[in-house]
């Protein structure tokens, strides 16, 4: 990417879903049209390579993605949808962070006051929405393709409204979106969306880092990946070659622990398959009953339903 000018990159996490991609979009044209940090372009971009269901996303609304930022050593940030120094992009370390949306928790220690909106709900789509919304007195102006690009990010991160992470707030922004992009059936766009997530024929290692995230809970470090479907027994077929995938991950990055998170999100359960050190999440989530494979009803978001447990269990 050219710096040869000052340019602040708005960008989601490493291994970018549909929601950190579409929002990195959206905040960038929505801070554009509302003239914020003149003088200054202002500029998308993502910090890893897209997943199967982002590319569906961005080519239903016709739209292109955005560049790819390498190292973000020496340059000015703005993070949307998180705030773990553990997700941002390489060089982070190195960049000065304005300002931050996100819908996660707050982790991020800072020097020096930045803008930092985060707020409990289903996607930081809905966040970035909400500004459009509320600035249209303004002159700010949310073009159909935009409004189908949000809603892709909603429809993603709340798994089409079944996630407990999904608020009031949420579906309300999903239908005004739904409206400017003309889109009229949410069911069939977001299970379409999912569908387009997961190609099991080959590829699997792709697959299961295309939503791998990060977390150092008390000194140990986690790591967890999550596949959402509408039909689980496709995938649960390479059970056994997804589980050496998630083996090699393990080894190679020093984990204390390795997740993989099968989400169906039409019958709501995951089925877990592990690598590590498993105590802890036996005891949160299959009664104690030390395994490496359990199936947990009910359960759909990583964010909300599964890394507060486990952090509840690793507490010393």
């Amino acid at each position: 990417m050219n710096q040869s000018k000052e340019v602040v990159y708005v960008i989601g996490h490493k291994n970018p879903d549909t929601d950190s991609v579409v929002a990195a979009l959206g905040y960038t044209d929505y801070l554009q049209q509302r003239g914020s940090l003149p003088g200054v372009e202002i500029a998308p971009a993502r910090a890893g390579e897209l997943n199967n269901e982002t590319v569906y996303a961005l080519s239903y609304f016709k739209t292109t993605s955005p560049p790819l930022l390498e190292n973000a050593a020496g340059c000015k940030l703005i993070l949307v949808d998180h705030a773990e120094k553990s997700q941002m992009v390489d060089g982070a370390e190195k960049s000065e962070i304005l300002g931050v949306l996100d819908h996660h928790r707050a982790t991020l220690n800072h020097q020096n006051p930045i803008f930092f909106h985060t707020e409990a709900v289903g996607s930081t789509s809905t966040l970035v929405a909400e500004k459009y919304f509320r600035d249209e007195h303004l002159g700010v102006r949310l073009s159909t393709r935009m409004a189908g690009l949000l809603l892709a990010g909603i429809l993603s991160d709340t798994v089409v409204f079944r996630s407990s992470t999904t608020t009031a707030k949420d579906k309300e922004l999903a239908k005004k979106l739904a409206t400017v992009a003309g889109v009229f059936d949410l069911e069939r766009l977001g299970t379409s969306l999912k569908k387009a997530g997961v190609v099991v024929a080959g590829g699997l290692e792709d697959l299961v880092t295309s939503d791998f995230k990060d977390w150092e809970l008390f000194g140990k470090k986690i790591g967890v990946s999550q596949i959402e479907t509408a039909d689980l027994l496709p995938i649960l077929a390479k059970r056994g070659e997804l589980k050496d995938v998630l083996s090699k991950i393990y080894c190679r990055g020093d984990y204390y622990l390795a997740v993989l998170m099968l989400t169906d999100i039409i019958k709501i359960g995951t089925q877990i398959i592990a690598v590590g050190n498993t105590r802890e999440l036996c005891q949160a989530f299959n009664n104690g009953i030390i395994t490496d494979e359990f199936y947990v009803a009910g359960m759909i978001s990583r964010k909300k339903d599964f890394i507060p447990l486990l952090t509840k269990a690793l507490a010393p």
